[in-house]
């Protein structure tokens, strides 16, 4: 699920595919295993929350994932393979400790989101949106995903860790969502956030969408900053792409 996107990284790349580190195979889940068993376990929360299967939102939307959950890898994969064996270790080392302090802030609110929604939406009907959102939903869900494959198609170190990747060559990439912003990943991930909760019809999983909003701003400006003082080459692509999310806005 490219959501669970959330924990992405900086922009950094080059022609050559970086070797995965040796740690990697050790601290992950087999992807064809982690592509079941993600939508599943996020359906289960989302239908416990609901207390019923006959949700036809919900179902659009773990549609949706289910779909993205094998299209993205597989796209990203023929592009650049080396990524998605890094990709499967969410730790390492040399990640800094304040990102893994966020990290495990930000997961539990991406865990919450589902069970909020089917709770609020389908439940209890606190807020209700109309279907009408369901399009709008899927459109930004859409270009959401779009943006996260067509970044992880060329950017072989966008790792979930935020570190300077010296034994994999780390540089700075300025190509393709890049050329907007300079940290397209966080964005695909604000929005596609967003789009599942117009897609649920739940306003208070917006809320929930709110505060991932803000951590994912925090870490953007954490990973930046990082970035700008350890990265090679970084500081004269941050004077070029000014803006770090939103283009004309941060």
């Amino acid at each position: 699920m490219a959501n669970i996107s959330a924990v992405q990284t900086s922009p950094t790349g080059a022609q050559a595919q970086p070797k995965p580190t040796p740690r990697a195979a050790r601290h992950s889940m087999p992807p064809l295993i982690r592509m079941v068993l993600v939508p599943a376990l996020w359906a289960g929360l989302l239908f416990a929350g609901a207390g019923r299967v006959d949700w036809l939102r919900g179902w659009i939307c773990i549609g949706l994932f289910a779909i993205t959950a094998v299209a993205c890898p597989a796209i990203a994969g023929h592009y650049n393979p080396s990524l998605l064996e890094a990709r499967r270790t969410w730790f390492h080392k040399d990640a800094k400790r304040s990102d893994r302090i966020l990290v495990m802030t930000l997961l539990p609110l991406v865990v919450a989101l589902p069970l909020v929604a089917g709770l609020d939406a389908a439940r209890f009907r606190w807020s209700s949106l109309s279907f009408l959102f369901v399009y709008v939903g899927i459109i930004l869900f859409v270009l959401a995903i779009i943006v996260v494959t067509w970044t992880m198609s060329i950017n072989p170190f966008a790792e979930r860790a935020v570190r300077i990747q010296t034994e994999r060559g780390h540089r700075v990439i300025t190509s393709g969502p890049y050329h907007v912003v300079r940290h397209p990943l966080y964005t695909a991930s604000i929005v596609m956030w967003a789009a599942v909760s117009l897609i649920l019809g739940s306003l208070w999983a917006l809320v929930v969408t709110g505060l991932i909003a803000v951590l994912l701003s925090v870490r953007t400006a954490m990973e930046d900053r990082m970035l700008r003082q350890e990265l090679h080459g970084y500081e004269q692509y941050a004077m070029r792409t000014r803006y770090r999310l939103l283009p004309g806005i941060w």
